[in-house]
């Protein structure tokens, strides 16, 4: 999120997929508003400053999916997927499909709802108070990211990497008209 000052929400179906990407949330909990694990209790996680925990039953339409919802004065994100595979598989063969958003209304939404969900107290800004210069910035921050990662798939897989890049072009080009 690039130091952005962000509520953040999180779905790791399971929270025995949230223990890797511990020492990632940490640092992101020093420079966020908070953030909001949701899983299925299947380990014991340790307690951390700024996260709290939301425990979802095995039979929640959450556990089928993996989401992050950044929202803040200058960022605005959501992506949001749906498994289409087995939770069991290995990592490397599971399936998810989903949107990846920066509108946002859209992502006040999503945040007001989950919000609402934790029963958190209400967030202090709309959509119309996000600085469209410093969404743009960390937009691009986040795609610079994305691009770099697809730059690592395997010639093997350059449909893929079609595919993704195709994406992303498609969801910049209105902010790129917005600037121009």
């Amino acid at each position: 999120m690039d130091g952005a000052r962000t509520r953040i929400f999180a779905g790791f179906q399971y929270f025995s997929k949230f223990v890797p990407q511990i020492p990632r949330y940490q640092r992101l909990a020093a420079k966020t508003e908070s953030i909001y694990i949701f899983g299925v209790p299947d380990v014991e996680l340790p307690p951390l400053d700024n996260i709290t925990y939301v425990q979802l039953s095995t039979h929640d339409r959450l556990t089928k999916e993996w989401f992050l919802v950044s929202y803040g004065r200058d960022y605005a994100s959501a992506l949001a997927t749906e498994e289409t595979s087995r939770f069991n598989n290995p990592d490397d063969q599971r399936l998810f499909r989903g949107v990846w958003t920066f509108n946002p209304h859209l992502v006040s939404i999503l945040a007001d709802w989950l919000t609402s969900a934790v029963d958190a107290r209400p967030i202090p800004w709309t959509a119309e108070d996000i600085s469209p210069l410093n969404q743009t910035q960390f937009m691009l921050n986040s795609m610079a990211r994305l691009l770099n990662q697809i730059n690592r798939i395997p010639p093997s897989d350059a449909a893929l990497r079609d595919e993704i890049e195709a994406t992303i072009r498609t969801e910049l080009r209105p902010v790129i008209e917005r600037m121009n």
